[in-house]
């Protein structure tokens, strides 16, 4: 819609009238300067720290409304505006007062919270651009802002002061500020005499001096403590080192223990070994050191050593000495071989290296076979043999032992050299005219002989020969009437040689058994022995054959071994008949043809006593005896010095061997025996041998079988 210009100017014209009717109204009802006052309503104000206040501009009368003037509240900080619809009016730079006015009914003022001392000094009230105003005065009251507590010569940090042990200190708490008219020290809550002034020294600071400290100052509106701590360092009482007392042995875990008693601050340990100075360990206590020992271990010195602020000079622990136990380390025996000739000596030397404990025992060991050991010797460090023989040759240790364990040396070899000897008595040898004979000599020898060289009649024979470590064989190919008879091989090495006498003889029955003898003899039994004779060329038994002689019936004993040629040969006979004569006889037997068996010339008739339970009769029987005989002896050496005596011998002697014979040779004619007179036929005249007697004492080849 477009208006006409008349219409533009009265409404125009109508507007100006409204807006001045409104203008003049409000400017009727607005505060004027000449007849409105603006006063500040409290001249004075104490507040305390923390406390609550207002500051307020009072307008009278209260019913007029601004009109272009503004009340102005100024402070430290900046004046505030207030308008009957804003308050305050502008920008606050202070954000502490922010939304804190505080207008009531012709009051304009601010509302101060947790009052700080910034917000003390002088406020007014004024109008706008008038520079009349009422002013107040707002003082800020507290207690004490705090003491300031320093120390010297050592400077607190965050209100701690560290320091060594026996060290100088003073400390002074300062509250002259914010009025303070009292001091009062206290140490761990305790108060502390005799401190008039604001100082607190210590000539020589302990231990026992540090805790915390308080200083407290006070006004009339109340106190404030400040607080110092005193940190006093010290080293400990002691360190000490734990371990092993008595030896361990080797392989074994031990442990050490490093224990430090007191200290500010906990002191730094550090476990360390010599020789070497090495350290093992670090750390605090109690500080572990755990170790496997071996044989380096043995006498090695562990120490601890404590170090740290409150330790002027390093402590250090009581030592600690392992001793480690551990088998012989090494054995060395000497010689290691030897070749030697038979009865000279040898000595061996066992050296021992690193054992501990050294209280050694020795075992001297000799092998003579794959594996097998047998102790010999003494417990000593050496081993000597004299007058060495084959028994001594063999492989040789040494075995060195403490309380922990054994150690067995190197091996000695020891060959003992000697000349060729006979393992067996030499055999005879039978053989037919054309066949082969083999002459057999078993000896032991060592080195291996190498040469055989035998005889025949004083002329060299001639055989072959073959030839083991321990025998030779001599051959001798299709024997002649010439080649029986004895002969003489000489067998021989570098050490020396031996003879051995072989006999050849054409082949046949065994050959009778001689020097059949009474052993012993008992109620109830014989024991018998004779001596073995040429075989007759091959292996033969013997049949010992008895009877009573009031018996018919021979008893065998059959499958007697033979022992060798020129051997003696023993049996017992039991279950014999007391006081009985009974007649022995002894074949040998091969597996020849023809007649095999050769009757023994010996036969033994004997009379067992048996002694029954004895009576004065028994006893003085034999005193009779024994008188009779020391009767006979005496006439008999009567009868000798006149020459009578020999007549008598000669008839007692007559008369004793013809009984025998004459019995036998009736026995033989009247056929008692006839079973028994084949193998009797070829005999000699049978022998009475008494039990009585001793067997063959004077015979000297008697003893000499035996030996064989």
């Amino acid at each position: 819609m477009i208006l006409s210009l008349q219409e533009f100017l009265v409404t125009t014209l109508f507007m100006c009238l409204m807006l001045y009717t409104k203008i003049n109204g409000q400017q009727q009802n607005c505060i004027d300067a000449a007849d409105t006052t603006i006063t500040i309503v409290a001249t004075l104000a104490v507040v305390k720290l923390g406390g609550t206040t207002v500051v307020q501009c009072q307008v009278s009368p209260p019913s007029k409304k601004f009109c272009g003037l503004r009340i102005v509240l100024s402070g430290p900080f900046m004046p505030f505006q207030f308008d009957e619809t804003n308050c305050p009016r502008g920008t606050i730079t202070e954000p502490r007062y922010t939304g804190q006015c505080d207008v009531t009914a012709g009051r304009y003022g601010l509302r101060i919270t947790n009052v700080q001392m910034i917000d003390a000094g002088t406020w007014s009230c004024d109008y706008m651009n008038s520079f009349r105003n009422s002013k107040t005065v707002i003082t800020v009251v507290a207690p004490p802002s705090g003491p300031v507590l320093t120390s010297q010569p050592t400077t607190a940090i965050n209100n701690i002061v560290t320091l060594q042990e026996n060290s100088s200190l003073t400390i002074t708490c300062d509250g002259s500020q914010s009025g303070a008219t009292g001091l009062t020290y206290k140490w761990s809550g305790v108060n502390l005499s005799g401190q008039s002034n604001n100082k607190l020294s210590f000539t020589r600071i302990s231990k026992t001096d540090s805790g915390v400290y308080t200083c407290t100052v006070s006004n009339t509106y109340g106190s404030v403590t400040g607080r110092i701590t005193i940190n006093v360092q010290y080293p400990p009482n002691s360190v000490a080192l734990q371990g092993p007392t008595s030896p361990v042995q080797e392989s074994t875990s031990v442990n050490l223990t490093c224990t430090a008693t007191g200290g500010n601050p906990e002191p730094n340990l550090a476990i360390t070994r010599t020789p070497g100075g090495s350290t093992v360990k670090r750390g605090v206590s109690p500080l572990t050191y755990s170790t496997s020992v071996n044989k380096t271990d043995n006498q090695a010195e562990y120490q601890c050593t404590a170090t740290g602020a409150g330790i002027p000079t390093p402590m250090i622990s009581n030592k600690v000495v392992l001793t480690v136990t551990h088998a012989v380390d090494s054995v060395s025996l000497t010689p290691v071989k030897s070749l030697i000739t038979e009865g000279n000596s040898i000595g061996f030397f066992c050296a021992a290296t690193d054992g501990n404990p050294d209280n050694f025992t020795y075992t001297w060991q000799l092998s003579t076979a794959p594996g097998v050991w047998k102790s010999i010797g003494p417990n000593i460090d050496h081993h000597v043999i004299h007058d060495l023989s084959k028994a001594d040759s063999g492989l040789y240790r040494c075995q060195v032992a403490n309380t922990v364990g054994f150690t067995i040396s190197n091996i000695a070899t020891v060959d003992v050299q000697y000349a060729p000897k006979l393992k067996r008595k030499v055999k005879s040898v039978a053989a037919k005219i054309g066949e082969t004979a083999k002459l057999t000599i078993n000896y032991d020898a060592n080195p291996t002989p190498t040469t055989l060289r035998c005889s025949h009649r004083m002329r060299e024979a001639s055989y072959f020969a073959t030839m083991s470590k321990t025998q030779w064989n001599v051959i001798i190919k299709s024997v002649r009437e010439s080649d029986y008879g004895t002969y003489s091989c000489r067998v021989k090495n570098s050490i020396g040689s031996i003879t051995a006498t072989i006999k050849l003889a054409e082949t046949g029955p065994p050959q009778t058994p001689t020097n059949l003898t009474v052993l012993a003899k008992t109620a109830e039994s014989v024991t018998l022995s004779w001596v073995s004779e040429f075989a007759g060329g091959s292996e033969q038994t013997f049949t010992l054959s008895y009877r009573a002689l009031d018996s018919t019936q021979f008893v065998n004993k059959t499958e007697i071994t033979d022992p060798g040629y020129r051997k003696l040969v023993q049996t017992k006979i039991t279950g014999l008949k007391p006081a009985t004569d009974y007649l022995f006889k002894v074949k040998s037997v091969n597996s020849n043809p023809g007649d095999n068996t050769s009757l023994s010339t010996d036969i033994v008739t004997t009379k067992t006593n048996v002694v029954h339970q004895s009576d004065a009769g028994v006893v003085l029987g034999s005193i009779s005896f024994v008188l009779v005989v020391i009767l006979f002896i005496v006439v008999l050496i009567q009868l000798l010095r006149n020459n009578r005596g020999i007549v008598l011998i000669d008839r007692l002697r007559k008369t004793k061997t013809k009984e025998p014979t004459t019995e036998y040779t009736s026995c033989n004619e009247n056929k008692t025996h006839d079973a028994d007179s084949r193998d009797y036929a070829a005999a000699t005249p049978y022998v009475n041998v008494a039990f009585s007697g001793e067997p063959h004492e004077n015979d000297p080849n008697f003893y000499e079988d035996v030996k064989m």
